[in-house]
C-alpha cells in the first residue's frame, strides 16, 4: 500500500512541476498581450501591447504614407516663368 501512495505522491508532483514550467514559460515568452490592461480613449485603439492596438499604429503609418504619395502626385506641377 504504501509503494502506492509514494507513487500516486510523485506523479501529482511530477504533474504539478510539469505545470509550473509551462506557465513560466508561457510568461517568458513575452510580455503579456493586453488581458489585464483595461485602456480608455486613444490608448484603447493604439496600443503597444494588444495585437488589435499594434495593427491600428501600422494601419496608421502606411496610410499615412500612402496619403504623402498621393499629396505628391496629384499637386499641379509648377509653371515655369518665360523671359
Amino acid at each position: 500500500m504504501e509503494n502506492d501512495a509514494e507513487k500516486r505522491a510523485l506523479s501529482r508532483c511530477y504533474l504539478e512541476e510539469a505545470a509550473d514550467r509551462k506557465r513560466d514559460q508561457a510568461i517568458m515568452a513575452g510580455h503579456d498581450s493586453g488581458t489585464e490592461h483595461q485602456f480608455t480613449g486613444f490608448k484603447k485603439y493604439f496600443n503597444s501591447y494588444t495585437t488589435i492596438g499594434r495593427r491600428n499604429y501600422v494601419l496608421l503609418t502606411y496610410g499615412g504614407i500612402l496619403m504623402l504619395i498621393i499629396g505628391f502626385k496629384m499637386r499641379k506641377p509648377k509653371e515655369i516663368a518665360h523671359k
